[in-house]
């Protein structure tokens, strides 16, 4: 199994977060690294300790059991704060997987602990998106630790949920629907039902950042990072869905498209009208034909995936012309 150097790891992570649309800044390079990230309009700091996922131990471990030990940490303690995140992670470089533990289970520790993940869990995360073992229980057989694994485009998911996934207790109920969110079989209404409405509000935020992980995953890969109307592919581009999931849109890859910054945000504002022939036009209701060549320099069609199954559905451009009431001129 190959072993990546701390340098590795931490393009690793990085490489990630930009994956996951989360725009990185690396302010320290050294290990434990720190990072500045911005995300929906949000920016904060990032703390991150990571080592390689193994099996060690020999034969005295059992085959599925799998670790990372934590080495080289100064004064043995693994820090955590109120203006910083802390992300506790181990890479497997056989299934191209993240685990995350509980940092703040680990602030202080012995000489060079190790901290356990089964195969089958990194197996799962590798075919399905996301996968949480259970680690702990308390007397009641409440769920009291977590591993969690999950593919590099589902970090940013991850960080924006470690509290949700790393509570203090969650019941069996819970950490069983909570690991159900990223399988072909996720929690249902009728489910969620029986718990709070904390608790349920909690699961469907989870399960929402991991549809939006993996939809933006698929649909980049569809236009090879490139937006579709000018084809800019520096790095800021986005995911774009065509009928917003607040206006019963599906985070189905038809209706999703990739765009730069600029043109997302006009077709956001309706400044920027895709048709469902696929020709991008300015909505001169909006815009002065002055400022025509500043958006767009000539009504055109737009870059279409190369395989038709992940093309917009003309049918979802139809209802976002519908719903935003958009005149084609």
């Amino acid at each position: 199994m190959s072993r990546l150097e701390k340098e590795e790891l931490l393009t690793r992570v990085v490489e990630a977060l930009q994956e996951s649309g989360w725009d990185v800044i690396v302010t320290k390079d050294s290990h434990p690294f720190e990072l500045t990230v911005s995300h929906d309009n949000v920016t904060e700091k990032i703390r991150v300790y990571i080592w390689n996922i193994t099996h060690g131990g020999g034969a005295a471990r059992a085959a599925d059991e799998y670790r990372i030990q934590l080495t080289g940490v100064d004064r043995n303690r693994i820090e955590t704060g109120t203006t910083f995140r802390t992300l506790l992670l181990g890479w497997d470089s056989r299934h191209k997987v993240f685990a995350g533990w509980n940092a703040s289970r680990y602030e202080a520790f012995g000489f060079s602990p190790s901290l356990q993940v089964k195969d089958g869990t990194l197996a799962n995360a590798e075919n399905q998106g996301l996968a949480m073992q259970p680690k702990a229980t308390d007397s009641q057989g409440n769920v009291t630790e977590v591993v969690v694994a999950f593919r590099p485009e589902l970090l940013g998911a991850y960080v924006s949920n470690l509290d949700k996934y790393h509570q203090p207790q969650l019941t069996r109920a819970e950490a069983e629907l909570l690991e159900r969110v990223a399988t072909a079989r996720p929690p249902t209404d009728t489910e969620l039902a029986a718990l709070s409405e904390e608790r349920r509000h909690v699961i469907r935020e989870v399960e929402q950042a991991v549809r939006n992980g993996r939809f933006r995953k698929i649909v980049m890969d569809a236009y090879d990072k490139c937006c579709a109307v000018c084809n800019l592919d520096f790095g800021i581009v986005h995911a774009a869905h065509i009928v917003p999931i607040d206006e019963q849109g599906t985070d189905e890859a038809t209706n999703g498209i990739v765009l730069c910054a600029n043109h997302h945000a006009a077709f956001d504002r309706d400044l920027l009208i895709i048709t469902e022939d696929y020709i991008a036009k300015v909505n001169y209701a909006k815009v002065k034909k002055s400022e025509l060549g500043i958006l767009l320099e000539k009504e055109h069609k737009i870059r279409l995936p190369s395989d038709s199954r992940l093309q917009p559905n003309p049918a979802y451009l139809r209802e976002r012309i519908r719903k935003h009431n958009l005149q084609l001129i």
